[in-house]
């Protein structure tokens, strides 16, 4: 005789079904753990790490920076040997040759030693903003560089971060020095610079405390070509260009996000909801085309 279940056993056996099948279906092996100091064991934000594959694998370097406390997180590894770097400006780095099976979980932490033990190290701060709304702005790559001195023709070592969602980063556990400071340019194979707003450096200034360095980028503005067509009313043919037709562009904060729950398919967004931006308006003219050269907006 078969058992009838409750209607609500049965949908929890459905849902863990469906979550057994979904863990299941992630393949790979993950590999986590922390970057700290070996001296002080406080934790080192923006550490490189590097998983290198043996030549067996036929993957590229892959590389990961730690979060403001330390941790990496790296998933979806193929199985094999990887030889494991960790490395932050003032510090040695360290390599460890690691193993993963498939779908292996593994941790490992690495205490990196100050190059220079018991020298005073320093935080550095940053945040970018616009210029013109100051937005902040996350996903902007930024490079510091530490000189041996003021007119060193080379740097010493280098490190980059990129902005968080409130355009702040942070470098902490570097050496006393002479720093200088480049906001969005690319330098390097794994840099991408944020599109649409310029770069900007700060010039080299010696730093033997914590230090704030703040950028406001300038937008880059942007050309945009309407085409208005429509229908003559004396002629059957295809549609022709029109003259004279007003067209008014209504932006959106380029920082806007959904609110939090919201649903597409059951909710509205009004304008008190989304941040809208002063219209522009321009009058097609020849052929109907209208051209509005150097398009920013000013909140």
């Amino acid at each position: 005789m078969m058992k009838n279940y409750p209607s609500a056993f049965r949908l929890v056996v459905l849902v863990l079904f469906v979550l057994l099948n979904a863990h299941l279906s992630i393949s790979g092996a993950e590999l986590r753990g922390r970057v700290t100091d070996a001296a002080t064991g406080a934790s080192l934000s923006g550490a490189l790490v590097s998983l290198d594959p043996n030549a067996s694998v036929q993957d590229d370097e892959i590389q990961i920076r730690t979060d403001p406390f330390g941790f990496y997180d790296v998933l979806s590894l193929p199985a094999g040997t990887f030889q494991v770097t960790a490395s932050h400006p003032g510090y040695t780095p360290e390599t460890k040759e690691k193993v993963l099976a498939d779908n292996d979980l593994m941790m490992e932490d690495f205490a990196l030693v100050p190059l220079v033990p018991g020298q005073r190290l320093i935080t550095i701060y940053g945040q970018v903003v616009d210029t013109k709304s100051s937005l902040e702005l996350s996903g902007v790559p930024v490079r510091i560089r530490r000189f041996e001195s003021e007119n060193a023709v080379t740097h010493a070592e280098s490190g980059v971060n990129v902005t968080d969602d409130e355009g702040m980063v942070e470098f902490n556990g570097l050496p006393t020095g002479w720093y200088d400071f480049r906001f969005n340019s690319t330098e390097g194979d794994n840099e991408m610079a944020r599109p649409f707003w310029e770069s900007m450096t700060i010039g080299r200034r010696l730093l033997n405390t914590t230090h704030t360095a703040n950028a406001r980028l300038m937008p880059i503005g942007q050309e945009v070509t309407f085409i208005i067509e429509g229908l003559n009313p004396a002629d059957p043919g295809p549609p022709v260009g029109l003259k004279g037709v007003n067209v008014t562009l209504t932006g959106i904060r380029p920082d806007f996000k959904l609110p939090s729950g919201f649903d597409p398919m059951f909710d509205l967004l009004s304008d008190n909801v989304i941040p809208i931006l002063p219209p522009r308006s321009g009058t097609v003219f020849l052929f109907g085309t209208v051209i509005d050269e150097h398009l920013e907006w000013d909140t």
